[in-house]
């Protein structure tokens, strides 16, 4: 079994090494997309992103996409010759004994593309995560001459979840002040953000003053957080 790994980028330098060393070991192939130009909002220099994972021995390709769909389906494209392709971002981890479940599921899979069931979503730090847990749905396997992105992680076709037992860890919001303001200004989610949701639940949060509802689009899908360090 042929298997590609697909991760796209914008100023990704903080998560980029753990993310490509993740599947140190794996027979896999790891393609990394950097944005030249972000989705929404203004470019800024490119960052250590290219360099580090070309020191990894990733595949990189530097490019413009005018959205995620497009930029997740290029990448499908170049792996084309490959029997699976794994959707993962650079904030995005899972523990080394989840990828060999997942990657001996995949051998005898039915479905065309599976997404995650489970997603712990860390918050601000390693030591606080979303409780309850985010909903699961995000496509994180495909079929790449079988599938196509339309929205997001959204696809064509018929999905099914992988084995509830395999997690991902999601460090989306595990970032600086600055990081995430950049984040909000350039990522495919830019034009739904909450009004105001920048200062008064990101700003607003600290350990001792649990907010809820904090999620920037759906704010009910991250209820509260949890100390977990």
């Amino acid at each position: 079994m042929k298997v590609g790994i697909e991760t796209i980028c914008y100023r990704e330098e903080r998560f980029i090494e753990r993310c490509i060393n993740q599947f140190k070991g794996f027979p896999v192939h790891h393609l990394v997309l950097v944005s030249d130009t972000p989705w929404h909002g203004e470019k800024e220099a490119i960052d250590k992103t290219v360099d580090i994972a070309e020191s990894l021995g990733a595949e990189v390709v530097v490019s413009d996409w005018l959205s995620e769909p497009e930029q997740r389906n290029f990448g499908l494209q170049q792996l084309k010759d490959c029997d699976w392709v794994l959707v993962v971002d650079a904030d995005e981890f899972y523990s080394k004994e989840d990828i060999d479940k997942w990657l001996k599921f995949l051998e005898h899979a039915p479905y065309d593309a599976y997404g995650i069931g489970r997603i712990k979503t860390y918050w601000k730090d390693e030591n606080h995560i979303i409780d309850p847990e985010e909903s699961g749905g995000l496509i994180v396997a495909v079929r790449p001459k079988a599938v196509q992105f339309t929205d997001k992680r959204c696809i064509t076709g018929d999905w099914d979840f992988l084995p509830e037992d395999i997690v991902m860890n999601h460090y989306s919001y595990v970032r600086t002040d600055g990081e995430m303001k950049r984040k909000l200004a350039s990522f495919e989610h830019a034009d739904e953000i909450m009004d105001g949701w920048y200062e008064e639940k990101w700003k607003g949060w600290d350990k001792d003053n649990n907010l809820e509802d904090l999620h920037p689009v759906n704010p009910k899908s991250f209820r509260g957080t949890k100390y977990v360090g």
